[in-house]
């Protein structure tokens, strides 16, 4: 693990420049280059022990991988719950939601809209 600690100390200034390049600046306000790079940062400790038995890939090109990764998969959520929260809108938020079963199984139905 220290060698991972190493690594990551060492390439953190240009991952760190990468994922704020890459933010998308409608997301910038709820997305932070900081927690994403903490975020890939995890992610490669999860990952260590694959990495660590390569010999092909040079350790940038693995960590820059990850934070690419992990940019885009914060983007589709970030994405993703501004779509919902614009398809519903405020009426159609899950607190005024009814809840029927079918089967057995509890889901969600919105509320209709007021006129």
């Amino acid at each position: 693990m220290a060698a991972l600690g190493k690594m990551l100390h060492e390439h953190r200034p240009a991952l760190l420049a990468m994922l704020e390049r890459r933010i998308d600046p409608k997301l910038a306000s709820r997305m932070n280059a900081e927690d994403l790079l903490s975020e890939a940062f995890l992610e490669a400790r999860r990952k260590w022990d694959w990495f660590k038995d390569q010999s092909e890939l040079s350790p940038y090109v693995w960590l820059y991988r990850i934070c690419l990764d992990t940019i885009i998969a914060a983007w589709r959520r970030e994405s993703r719950s501004r779509a919902r929260f614009s398809e519903q809108g405020m009426s159609g938020c899950l607190c005024r939601s009814k809840t029927k079963t079918m089967g057995g199984h509890p889901f969600l139905l919105p509320l209709a809209r007021p006129p």
